[in-house]
């Protein structure tokens, strides 16, 4: 059983959690500022083109280490898909945002082709993210949206 100490500490924990998770609030009327479309727009691609920018520079850096740059590389191009599915209007850009994606994991994974033993779980964990690019790009394009 939880001591006083230990539940009060819980406590502390989850509150701090929860607040971290509280969209901010304009102070004025406790009501969320709403950007104008045009505004949101204008940062949807902001957030594209530097999610664009550092999976480039990241993945330029860290050519020689496949080991170190695993889940960064991967997030970086993920982050890249999500800001681009985000401003996609149509079925036609959701499938040009996957394949984007899908040409990532497959450049990536022709830089370790040969480098890495197709068992190295490196080079395997590599192939997976390939593989689940190739199954979104899938079902997105059978999708009848």
């Amino acid at each position: 059983m939880l001591g006083k100490k230990s539940v009060l500490t819980l406590a502390v924990v989850i509150g701090i959690v929860a607040l971290a998770f509280q969209p901010w609030r304009d102070a004025s009327n406790g009501q969320e500022p709403k950007p104008a479309g045009d505004e949101l727009a204008k940062l949807a691609k902001a957030r594209r083109d530097a999610a664009q920018k550092a999976f480039s520079v990241w993945f330029k850096r860290n050519a020689t280490s496949p080991d170190s740059a695993i889940p960064t590389t991967y997030l970086l191009s993920r982050n890249w898909l999500d800001a681009e599915l985000e401003i996609a209007r149509n079925q036609q850009e959701r499938i040009a945002a996957f394949g984007g994606h899908l040409a990532r994991m497959k450049e990536w994974t022709n830089k370790w082709r040969g480098t890495l033993e197709e068992t190295d779980p490196i080079f395997v964990a590599i192939m997976s993210f390939q593989s689940e690019a190739e199954f979104w790009l899938a079902r997105e394009r059978s999708s009848k949206k």
